[in-house]
């Protein structure tokens, strides 16, 4: 992950400040109007990232963001890898694989 955030952020590094700061706070701008249908919810951490090139309180937003999104991930793997073993019986195996063909 950290290898394409660096391909994004390797060209912002070369545009000016002033410039960077009005793109990212544009981008806030548009998400915050993310029930529109081009704009949306997708702009704010892009917007974080842009910032946190400069600005420490931007990168702790952004790292909070990538982290919860990280442990939210987690905790839907894990649900169902769960949910996969509970449908089965528990132990995955049907009634022909145990052994008891209709005895």
């Amino acid at each position: 992950m950290h290898r394409r955030l660096n391909l994004l952020v390797r060209p912002l590094k070369s545009v000016p400040l002033p410039v960077r700061v009005i793109l990212a706070a544009l981008l806030l701008v548009g998400g915050m109007l993310g029930a529109l249908p081009i704009l949306g919810f997708w702009m704010i951490p892009l917007a974080l990232l842009i910032l946190s090139l400069d600005f420490r309180w931007a990168r702790r937003g952004y790292l909070g963001i990538i982290l919860w999104f990280r442990r939210r991930r987690r905790q839907r793997q894990s649900t169902e890898t769960t949910r996969d073993g509970d449908c089965r019986g528990g132990d995955g195996l049907s009634g022909d694989d145990r052994g008891d063909q209709g005895l």
